[in-house]
């Protein structure tokens, strides 16, 4: 074959070369979109099996030799990767868009492509697609961008830069650079080119494998967090470019987006799964996952999401926008809420400082502020170690507050500084557990200069215990009686005998014993039944001076020190006997409390109650049972609940509970505000955002009463119903003899079955009874067929008439 034939072959032999290799780079990315879309769907593939861009180009230079550009390469895999269904036109332009943010003292946009950089003139006059600057040419393809904008530098931002090399790049721009001080001049800005060499700035360079997709500042923790398609999240000291600072590892695919959220110092990660992370930031812990469900695998992929500090939003964009309230599901982490790591013991309110105190079972005493619930300090084992502190008490004032113990030891703290005070100290003879202190009053006092403590041990023992200034000790003056043996014996009511003993020191309570007017009979005693003080509680105003206590057994007994007398309230039937087959703890008395009207509330309760002599005989009979009515049911804790405080000028609940959380709910509405030792501040202010803690399912039930306008105005109507008792009673003789048949149109007057037709008989207004609604109870079915609703919905009751 001569030189002419060769010319004349050659180019047929490149052409199905070509073709060759064409056929062969189509195979190529139908298998590699293949393996996007399954990526996409969920599925895992071995990493040796995985076709990465490195495979990728490799392939590439193998088909079509050492000509291709790496650029193209990359542009034409990320389109791959981003949209493996889109078909591909071999002559689009490969500028696509890749990062956009807002120049704040050039009032312009800026924005990346894969190979250069575009600032626009969104406001200029005229045509304003042709006013833009482009910034070219660059190192590495580039895949997002943020702006650095310092307030203090004026006419001057900071662009950083991130590309598929792993670098961060930082570029300056001025008012100078875009002629700026030209504006003036009424002219058309044409389209113009300038060098990148002009723009770039030393910056440190942070490298990590296969690239950065993504990164983010975080202000607060002053750390710079990178991510991509090794799926690890990096945290960056600005100073420190060796190494990163931490790791957060999770995703199972590319990394594409990340935003964070500065007031609680979170990171929020998005990978190409559509799989969204929220981390903290400060922990390097993971508090949540969810999946954004819309649309099917591969489908309406999020190419930019941003978070609205403002409202607690994240706002993701594809196709569509989304947004997902993360104030909600900050809460819902994998463990459930916890203050302390033990069950709660004591939760005390001081409504002069504003602070919450709580104690837990491992001895642990934290003070915490109110409306932030943030902690203010602490104090770890107060009575000595492994003594577990068992009750506590906050002084009228509010700057002193007694702690007291299992092996009965009380100490009186500062409760501004946690300073200890004054102390109890164990007895010699004491033996353990006999003198456990379960409950703590502080009484008032006419002298300043001392402290006086009403306290309840387990035993049922009431004792004050009084401190005085210059003593650090504490010291037991006064002993309440056991009147249980003589009210069990059948006595009512027993007198106190006053007794004439010197005191030191004036209290509340004169030195007492019981008047005995009869000895105990001995077969009424039962030694298996606990009789012994459970719980108490203290009134103490200028006209009452009492003490009421309950008891195990579910007796109620009042103490009036004013009266001298000591009164049997109330006694549960059978209380003394003992039966195997019932709960032993049925009867038992867990808390007490004073109900007590000041004269004022007193004052208006009688003049609000003042009605006319019909409406008070209408009314007569509702009286007694309207007073009193459930207004609100929610569920608190998955577990038992050991103390409930209302903080009335916030109008707020906190419960404590056995799991070690001590929550914070609206008073009004059953809201979930928050626990105390969460990271975020609370919110105390009503919002429209309904939230509920990870371990509770069930949303407040509200019951509502019908005002009595629309009982009057409300009627009951019934259909007509059929009465087989008539159907019987009839006779159908009539219907058998009938003369002649009717006449056309005309209406027969005697059917049996329209005469069998009745009213139905109105059930009475009286057999309407409230329907108890605790927690899921409230959703069972109401008398009238219909059932409790949940959250915005009221559960009315009809009015008895």
């Amino acid at each position: 074959m001569d030189v002419r034939e060769k010319k004349h072959f050659s180019p047929i032999f490149h052409i199905s070369s070509f073709r060759t290799a064409l056929n062969g780079f189509q195979k190529l990315v139908e298998q590699t979109a293949a393996q996007k879309r399954d990526e996409k769907a969920g599925l895992f593939f071995p990493k040796e099996e995985v076709i990465d861009y490195d495979k990728f180009y490799a392939s590439v230079l193998e088909l079509f030799g050492p000509e291709v550009k790496n650029q193209d390469v990359k542009c034409f895999y990320r389109k791959l990767c981003n949209k493996p269904d889109a078909s591909m036109d071999w002559c689009e332009d490969t500028s696509w868009i890749t990062g956009c943010d807002y120049l704040s003292q050039q009032k312009r946009i800026v924005a990346t492509t894969e190979r250069t950089i575009i600032v626009w003139d969104y406001k200029a006059q005229g045509s304003s697609q042709e006013n833009y600057y482009v910034i070219k040419p660059m190192d590495h393809c580039l895949l997002c961008v943020c702006v650095a904008s310092l307030p203090d530098q004026l006419c001057r931002d900071d662009i950083l830069l991130g590309d598929d090399g792993g670098f961060v790049n930082r570029f300056t721009v001025n008012s100078d650079d875009f002629g700026l001080k030209q504006a003036k001049i009424k002219k058309k800005l044409q389209t113009q080119v300038l060098d990148s060499k002009n723009f770039k700035r030393p910056v440190r360079e942070f490298a990590m494998p296969r690239g950065a997709n993504t990164f983010c500042y975080c202000i607060k923790a002053n750390v710079i967090v990178t991510g991509g398609d090794d799926k690890v999240l990096r945290l960056w000291h600005p100073n420190i470019s060796t190494k990163p600072v931490g790791k957060l590892v999770g995703h199972m695919f590319s990394i594409t987006e990340m935003v964070t959220n500065e007031k609680d110092q979170h990171l929020i990660s998005l990978s190409s799964a559509k799989v969204f992370r929220v981390w903290d930031i400060q922990t390097l812990s993971l508090l949540q996952v969810f999946h954004d469900s819309q649309g099917g695998p591969g489908d309406m992929q999020i190419y930019s999401m941003i978070y609205d500090t403002n409202h607690g939003m994240l706002i993701a964009g594809s196709s569509v926008i989304d947004m997902y309230p993360l104030t909600k599901m900050i809460q819902d982490t994998k463990q459930v809420p916890h203050t302390h790591d033990r069950e709660i013991n004591v939760i005390l309110y001081n409504k002069y400082f504003h602070q919450v105190l709580t104690i837990c079972s491992e001895s642990i005493i934290k003070v915490w502020e109110l409306e932030t619930g943030l902690q203010i300090y602490q104090i770890l084992d107060p009575h000595g170690f492994s003594i577990e502190v068992t009750s506590a008490a906050v002084d009228e004032s509010g700057f002193f507050f007694a702690t007291g113990a299992y092996n009965g030891t009380l100490k009186i703290w500062d409760f501004g500084s946690g300073q200890e005070m004054k102390v109890l100290p164990e007895g010699k003879d004491w033996k353990e557990e006999e003198h456990w202190l379960k409950r703590l009053i502080f009484l008032k006092t006419q002298e300043k200069s001392q402290y006086l403590i009403l306290a309840l041990e387990l035993s049922g023992t009431i004792k004050v215990i009084q401190g005085k200034e210059d003593d650090i000790f504490l010291t037991v003056i006064w002993e309440l009686p056991d009147p249980i043996p003589h009210l069990r014996d059948g006595n009512r009511i027993m007198h106190l005998k006053t007794l004439s003993k010197d005191r030191n020191v004036t209290i509340p309570f004169p030195d007492v014993e019981l008047v005995v007017q009869r000895k105990l009979s001995q077969h009424t005693k039962n030694p298996a039944v606990n009789v012994e003080v459970s719980c108490m509680d203290l009134l103490q105003t200028e006209e009452y001076n009492l003490i009421v206590t309950g008891t195990f057994n579910g007796m109620i007994i009042l103490w009036n020190f004013l009266a001298s007398t000591v009164k049997e309230v109330y006694r549960p039937e059978n209380c003394f006997t003992v039966d195997p087959d019932l709960d032993p703890k049925r009867f038992r008395i867990n808390d007490i409390l004073f109900l007590f009207r000041t004269p004022e509330c007193a004052r208006k309760s009688s003049q609000d109650s003042v009605c006319s002599s019909s409406q008070c005989e209408s009314n007569k009979g509702l009286q007694s049972s309207k007073k009193f009515r459930q207004l609100l049911s929610w569920r608190a804790h998955s577990l038992e609940i050991v103390q409930v405080v209302y903080v009335e000028d916030k109008k707020v609940v906190l419960t404590a509970s056995i799991d070690g959380s001590i929550r914070l709910w609206h008073a009004l509405n059953g809201h979930y505000c928050g626990y105390f030792g969460q990271r975020r501040v609370f919110e105390l202010s009503q919002s429209n955002d309904f939230i509920l803690p990870c371990d509770v399912t069930e949303a407040p039930i509200e019951i509502k009463e019908e005002s009595k306008l629309a009982d009057k105005k409300k009627k009951y109507e019934y259909p007509l119903i059929f009465d087989r008792e008539r159907w019987r009673k009839m006779s159908s003789m009539s219907l058998l003899f009938k003369r002649t048949p009717p006449k056309a149109f005309e209406v027969e007057q005697d059917f049996k079955f329209f005469k069998s037709l009745s009213s139905p008989k109105v059930p009475s207004p009286t057999s309407l009874r409230f329907l108890p609604l605790i927690g899921s109870e409230a959703q069972k079915e109401l008398p009238d067929g219909t059932s409790g609703k949940k959250k915005g919905v009221h559960v009315q009751h009809e009015k008895v008439s």
